[in-house]
């Protein structure tokens, strides 16, 4: 199985080509730790709209160069989350009870973002427990 058979076609469209790709991959990575502080697993799409419109204003972000997208904040996070949908990175589901909106990160989404974090910040291997076993060894030997 080639793993092209599993992933959509445009999976990574938002990260390719494109004069926006470190703006996708922030919005993604801020989706992502948004949903780690989420015990359910998904998080109102209101709430995740205002978080990344206020992101992307904060930091002076626009999507300029998108087609059919307003520049206020709101919109901007609105075509975020509707393209991440379309990419299969997040997913919509509504509430039968409340009707509310919420979204879920998909495995590929998360397991992409968590990729990606990788790549920014490469885990440093430590060596203080193998310094540790060794002074303990030196002094174990020391003493016999």
């Amino acid at each position: 199985m080639n793993i092209f058979d599993i992933i959509p076609s445009d999976f990574f469209n938002c990260l390719s080509g494109n004069s926006n790709n470190r703006v996708y991959a922030d919005c993604l990575e801020l989706i992502h730790i948004q949903n780690d502080k989420e015990i359910s697993g998904r998080i109102e799409r209101s709430y995740l709209r205002d978080v990344l419109a206020a992101f992307l204003l904060e930091n002076h972000l626009d999507l300029s160069g998108e087609d059919s997208i307003a520049t206020a904040g709101n919109d901007e996070a609105n075509f975020v989350l509707r393209k991440f949908i379309s990419v299969g990175w997040i997913e919509e589901n509504q509430d039968d009870t409340t009707f509310e909106k919420f979204i879920v990160m998909t495995d590929n989404g998360i397991a992409l973002a968590e990729f990606l974090q990788k790549l920014k910040n490469p885990a440093t291997p430590e060596f203080s427990n193998y310094i540790l076993n060794i002074y303990n060894r030196f002094n174990l030997e020391c003493t016999i």
